[in-house]
């Protein structure tokens, strides 16, 4: 099911921008980039529900990830391909249980430019973009299930043969042009497997999943996103 939304998604969006583009000769200019990020890995699942807390409803046990890319944006649009590495735990108290693991996660995205959507045809880019994101990944992962002081193994997966889930990616983000060829990424995305065994425990039929938050850097390889130019006139976005 997570695959068959996966590929909706993507879809979608391609279909849109090249129905807009192909009507109006739309050239596929835009900056090919590379990137890195760093932030915060926060686990959502069976083990968190113990320690709900309607302002932080998510485990407090947060990790750390980092993530290297590609990317090419094609006018409003921009297509990503992205891999993942890092590790998810948490815990629950009352059952004297805590999971970690270790995981990677290769995926592709395209995200909109809410910018460029507002202003359509009279778009200029400012050096700044808010955008929205949804894409389609695979997780490989290695997890463990001990008790609370971590001297005892509950339960494994992934170790005699790996884990594996798919993900449907959903967020946000800003990108700030800091630099000639140099842009700076603020996102938060959340990563909705299609499993319930990441953290050991499948209890209440609820798959597991995980937020990214993340601070990155941008290099434009090819073209710049520099700010203050405009788009080819030929870019019809939003002209029906």
């Amino acid at each position: 099911m997570n695959k068959l939304i996966g590929t909706t998604i993507i879809a979608l969006f391609i279909f849109i921008f090249t129905n807009q583009t192909s009507a109006q000769g739309t050239s596929w200019s835009g900056p090919l980039s590379f990137g890195v990020s760093t932030g915060a890995a926060i686990y959502m699942g069976d083990l968190t529900d113990a320690n709900a807390n309607p302002w932080l409803p998510f485990s407090k046990d947060v990790n750390f990830s980092v993530a290297g890319f590609f990317a090419k944006e094609l006018g409003p649009l921009s297509l990503r391909f992205q891999m993942n590495l890092g590790g998810l735990k948490g815990y629950d108290y009352r059952a004297d249980e805590r999971f970690s693991n270790n995981f990677y996660e290769y995926n592709g995205s395209v995200s909109l430019n809410i910018n460029h959507l507002i202003h359509l045809n009279d778009y200029r880019n400012p050096g700044y973009n808010f955008y929205l994101l949804g894409g389609y990944g695979m997780m490989r992962y290695s997890s463990y299930l001990t008790d609370l002081s971590q001297t005892t193994t509950i339960r494994e997966i992934g170790y005699a043969k790996i884990g594996r889930a798919n993900t449907i990616i959903l967020g946000a983000g800003v990108k700030v042009n800091i630099a000639d060829r140099i842009n700076f990424l603020g996102e938060f995305t959340t990563h909705l497997s299609n499993n319930d065994d990441i953290d050991t425990v499948i209890e209440n039929g609820d798959n597991d999943s995980y937020y990214y938050i993340s601070l990155g850097l941008s290099y434009d390889i090819l073209g710049s996103s520099k700010g203050g130019t405009r788009h080819r006139k030929s870019l019809r976005w939003g002209r029906f």
